[in-house]
């Protein structure tokens, strides 16, 4: 963890050098310094999208639930700056963004939107400077404290949680198809890492669940739907049958491959190489047998 932290604060401090350095150069901007304004002002922007992108996927990996539930609490100005910045690099990459109206104004000129048809508009360098660092600032800390402190951005207030401790059973002739199992309590402990396991072990999460927590892990014809109840790939009973299936590097969850002892299709094991692995069962074939 602390190699994270220090690899998200190095890139920071390095942003934060080449935005003062930027400030300096602009007290005195002359023709014959513009280019070093334009070296310090684009190591600035560079910097600042490193350590956005470091702290940004660490948390996804570590914290899914309170990544995805930060992103979706910033404002609608703070997600358009980091697809500016984002923007910005892609065009200063393949040719000039810059345009010298005097030897004290540069511009940046309109470039490509990400999302959208046309171009954003020309934007004053002297001004927008200011406004993207302290705009990445607030989205790198935050990212940062997420990471480190598990915060309580992810609001699960809204769950019912199971009391009791069950076992999962074939719908059709009861059959025992997991071992006994508890109702996931933080949601905060799924991991959406290929071919980490979803879930924690002896636990099992419902599809309505991981749809309004946003946590699904693909999009997708095959996509976790609400009536399912999803369990650890290792809590299979022993005696259940698995069989191989679609898939790249194992079976991706598309076409039931688990069947109870009595040879009902009861489940769809996710277990390929670009997806956490678990077994979904669709509550039309299996039912929660509880253990008092």
């Amino acid at each position: 963890m602390n190699n994270v932290i220090e690899a998200v604060e190095f890139k920071f401090k390095c942003a934060k050098y080449h935005y003062q350095q930027s400030l300096k150069v602009m007290l005195e901007l002359k023709e014959e310094n513009i280019h070093i304004f334009i070296s310090e002002f684009c190591g600035m922007m560079e910097s600042l999208h490193s350590a956005i992108e470091i702290a940004n996927a660490c948390t996804y990996k570590q914290s899914p639930a309170d990544a995805i539930a930060f992103r979706k609490s910033l404002k609608a100005i703070e997600i358009a700056e980091l697809e500016y910045l984002e923007q910005f690099l892609k065009a200063n990459r393949k040719g000039n963004v810059f345009e010298f109206l005097d030897e004290k104004t540069i511009q940046i000129i309109p470039i490509p939107k990400k999302t959208q048809m046309g171009n954003y508009e020309m934007r004053n360098v002297e001004t927008y400077i200011k406004e993207i660092m302290e705009c990445a600032e607030r989205v790198i800390y935050e990212f940062i404290h997420i990471y480190s402190k598990s915060t309580i951005h992810f609001d699960q207030s809204w769950r019912i949680l199971d009391m009791n401790r069950a076992s999962i059973l074939c719908k059709e002739c009861g059959g025992v198809v997991t071992s006994i199992l508890g109702h996931i309590g933080n949601l905060n402990e799924i991991s959406l890492k290929e071919k980490a396991h979803l879930l924690p072990q002896r636990s099992y999460v419902y599809g309505h669940e991981l749809i309004q927590a946003d946590l699904l892990p693909w999009g997708g014809a095959n996509e976790i739907s609400e009536n399912e109840i999803i369990v650890p790939i290792e809590t299979l009973s022993f005696d259940v049958k698995k069989e191989g299936a679609t898939g790249c590097c194992g079976p991706d969850s598309s076409e039931f491959n688990i069947y109870c002892i009595n040879g009902h299709a009861v489940g769809k094991e996710a277990a390929d190489c670009w997806m956490p692995h678990f077994i979904r069962f669709p509550l039309s074939r299996v039912i929660r047998n509880e253990v008092l």
